[in-house]
Formats: C-alpha cells, sequence, structure tokens
C-alpha cells in the first residue's frame, strides 16, 4: 500500500517542488505570455500545483508546474512587454506592384 501511495503521489510532489522552483526563480510571471510545447498562452494565475494560462482562442487549461519546468518553454515577455509576430501575405503573380 506504501509503494503504491509514494508512487501515486510522485506526480503531485512533483508539481508542488516545481510550483516552490516557479516561485523562487521567477521565470515566468503573472501576465507573461509563453509557448508551452507550441501552444501560445497568457499566464494569469501561478499556483502551487498547477498554472492557470488563457489561450488565445478563449480556452482556460491548467498546466502542470512540472511541464513548465521540464519542457521547453518559450517567455516571449520576460525581459520586455512588447512581441512579435509574423504575419504572411500572399500576392499573385501578375499582381500590379503598388
Amino acid at each position: 500500500m506504501a509503494i503504491g501511495a509514494g508512487f501515486g503521489a510522485q506526480n503531485i510532489i512533483s508539481n508542488f517542488i516545481s510550483g516552490l522552483i516557479l516561485s523562487v526563480e521567477r521565470p515566468i510571471k503573472l501576465g507573461d505570455i509563453v509557448d508551452v510545447e507550441g501552444v501560445r498562452v497568457k499566464i494569469t494565475h501561478i499556483g502551487g500545483r498547477c498554472c492557470q494560462v488563457h489561450r488565445f482562442d478563449g480556452i482556460d487549461m491548467l498546466i502542470p508546474n512540472s511541464r513548465l519546468l521540464d519542457k521547453s518553454v518559450t517567455n516571449w515577455t520576460l525581459s520586455e512587454q512588447s512581441i512579435r509576430c509574423t504575419v504572411m501575405v500572399g500576392i499573385a503573380y501578375g499582381s500590379p506592384v503598388r
């Protein structure tokens, strides 16, 4: 029983310790725009077990804190609040240049 409970609590303890690391190191903060596993989100709440984020298509998600430390995360607003984006514009062949 104790071994089973230990394995079951491993993820919870990992997320809690990751939450402590996030609060001490501050790699992300409220309002930051980050890419987590290819999804761009805005951090709305940082908790002890998980972070609540808001996707730009209107969906709110909970991301475990351990995932923010284990996976590659790009923080677009770490050093300044302005961000860059790319806009692809298609022009047909033979269109007037002006």
